[in-house]
């Protein structure tokens, strides 16, 4: 800690596999550390956050998007 770049951490509502206090836990002691980070709580399960079908995907891409460096 720090990751020395941003990390933006997305859980699925209704995750079964990850539990949010990993997540939880991991954002606060970034934040602790000073290091640039974000958490997302999207709908859905652990693997919306890879189906592009999902109502989290917006969500993901937006954040990779943010993460993407700009070409301006």
């Amino acid at each position: 800690m720090p990751a020395g770049c941003p990390v933006a951490c997305l859980v699925g509502r209704d995750d079964d596999v990850v539990p949010r206090t990993q997540s939880d836990a991991y954002v606060a002691a970034a934040q602790q550390a000073g290091a640039p980070v974000s958490l997302d709580e999207v709908p859905g399960d652990h693997s919306a956050l890879i189906e592009p079908q999902s109502q989290a995907w917006p969500t993901v891409l937006r954040r990779l998007g943010e993460a993407l460096p700009s070409n301006t």
